[in-house]
């Protein structure tokens, strides 16, 4: 019992340093501050800025509207050459589609194509009337499937099926 107590106290007293460990991860409480000299707290100072490519282009049921999908470019470890993911096409449902009544021309559903793709980080939206470019987010964001108007003429028991929207 006599030896236990020196130990204890030595364990004590080392175990309450004021040694600073290494920081790692994602450090949100750590405060810096801008060009300008305004402090910057939180996660802002942590944001990174990815360098992004556009990819192939889908049609949508608006002939005058296009969509672009923008991925975050990676770099090969050995080799160093840059890379993105690129489009990949959700499963259809060919069972469902192939009758007289429904006409889902192979798509995800009726009315709806589907697509998602690897570090994919946003979507550009440009309109051929108008020629203007708009982005569905103001930063980069990950993004795990787009849903948008199918190009095709698909039918659901004899009636047309028209999306007007996008889902993401």
């Amino acid at each position: 019992m006599k030896r236990i107590v020196p130990i204890i106290l030595i364990f004590i007293i080392f175990g309450c340093s004021d040694a600073k460990t290494e920081k790692k991860g994602l450090q949100v409480r750590e405060i810096a501050e801008n060009e300008e000299g305004e402090k910057i707290v939180g996660l802002p100072i942590d944001s990174l800025k990815l360098e992004t490519k556009p990819r192939n282009v889908l049609l949508t049921k608006n002939s005058s509207h296009r969509l672009t999908p923008i991925y975050k470019v990676n770099y090969n470890k050995r080799t160093g050459k840059p890379f993105t993911g690129s489009n990949a096409f959700h499963s259809n449902y060919r069972g469902y589609g192939k009758n007289d009544e429904n006409n889902w021309n192979n798509n995800f559903m009726p009315g709806f194509e589907a697509s998602y793709g690897y570090n994919l980080v946003n979507i550009s939206h440009y309109n051929n009337l108008t020629n203007k470019e708009n982005l569905f987010f103001d930063r980069p964001v990950l993004v795990k499937t787009l849903y948008y108007p199918a190009f095709t003429k698909d039918t659901l028991n004899n009636v047309p099926v028209k999306r007007g929207y996008y889902m993401v």
